[in-house]
């Protein structure tokens, strides 16, 4: 069975409190990514980042189900769900597609901030769901919900206090690619082609109303696969 230190010895290791020690492993769980400079992550990430530190929440979170990821480089660390175990939460499929669209913008910028940011803006995202998906994209409110979740877990950043969020600058951050597929444009093509299957079946049913599909019948079921979202 696995051995983990004494969690009071550990944290006189690390030279810090308890509850410092504790409170750095959960807030890492809570949101996925810490980035270095967000508000209220310093402490825990310079513990989690600590060289003494590393392999035991190498094997703390490998245990847990977790793959841990350092990556310093880019002023990040995060979790992510063992391949294997196939046992993370569903996403709903809104935050999917936004984070996918936020891939395609990402993937195809040519200009890169330091540490490996995008910057992206409310009507570049509106353009990616027109261009990818022929489609509006969300409403504000529900974009603008979805967007403050990311910018909790680490993902993007914004200026929270901007009055319009269309008028709002936000970074991408390379820990963006690790939740992507590594086919993205297939799998947001086959989306497409999903979508444009139920609005064809609606429009032909409007045609024949004899027509009918079963209770509980999906002829093309609004569903998506992303990679760790």
């Amino acid at each position: 069975m696995m051995q983990f230190p004494d969690i009071g010895e550990f944290a006189k290791r690390l030279r810090v409190s308890d509850n410092d020690l504790r409170g750095a492993i959960r807030l890492l769980i809570d949101r996925q990514f810490l980035y270095r400079g967000d508000h209220g992550t310093a402490k825990a990430y310079d513990i989690l980042t600590s060289s003494l530190a590393g392999p035991v929440f190498g094997d703390l979170f490998d245990w847990l189900g977790y793959r841990f990821h350092n990556r310093n480089d880019q002023n990040w660390i995060g979790l992510l769900p063992d391949d294997e175990s196939d046992s993370g939460a569903r996403v709903p499929l809104d935050h999917t597609i936004l984070i996918l669209m936020l891939g395609f913008i990402f993937n195809q910028s040519r200009e890169y901030g330091r540490y490996g940011t995008v910057m992206t803006t409310y009507m570049d995202i509106s353009n990616a769901y027109s261009d990818h998906l022929g489609i509006m994209t969300l409403q504000r409110t529900k974009l603008g919900a979805i967007l403050f979740d990311l910018k909790r877990r680490g993902i993007v950043d914004f200026d929270a206090d901007v009055a319009n969020l269309e008028d709002a600058e936000i970074e991408i951050r390379p820990m963006l690619g690790t939740l992507l597929p590594v086919n993205l444009s297939e799998r947001i093509q086959a989306y497409a082609d999903k979508r444009r299957a139920k609005r064809n079946n609606k429009a032909a049913l409007k045609v024949a109303p004899d027509q009918h599909v079963a209770p509980g019948e999906d002829t093309a079921g609004e569903t998506i696969e992303a990679g760790n979202v």
